[in-house]
């Protein structure tokens, strides 16, 4: 019965309290039984509030590195948009001078 049962955090078990999973089954009374049970399920469930504070914390901070992402990617496409924008405006005033010298050019 006590085969493959993981050894148990015994602290905080009240005085007296003799029961392990190691103890005769025959000779375990109901009260010891229960103690033990509820120490276990207490400990499970810390590891497991544990553990779901941990993912959470994971989780918020994943999230948060997305989020920071995604706004870095939007800032980097506005400024490729400008960068495109000012290219455009330049390539314009070259055109413009160039088309002005050659105005001049037959003026003179």
């Amino acid at each position: 019965m006590t085969e493959g049962m993981a050894p148990v955090n015994q602290e905080g078990s009240p005085p007296g309290s003799a029961f392990s999973p190691q103890s005769d089954p025959d000779r375990v009374n109901f009260r010891e039984l229960m103690i033990f049970v509820d120490l276990n399920q207490r400990e499970m469930r810390k590891g497991y509030e544990k553990l779901k504070r941990d993912f959470d914390a994971e989780h918020s901070e994943r999230v948060e590195k997305e989020r920071n992402a995604r706004l870095l990617a939007q800032r980097c496409l506005r400024a490729e948009s400008e960068c495109q924008k000012l290219r455009n405006v330049e390539n314009e005033r070259q055109e413009a001078r160039e088309e002005a010298d050659k105005q001049k050019t037959i003026i003179d």
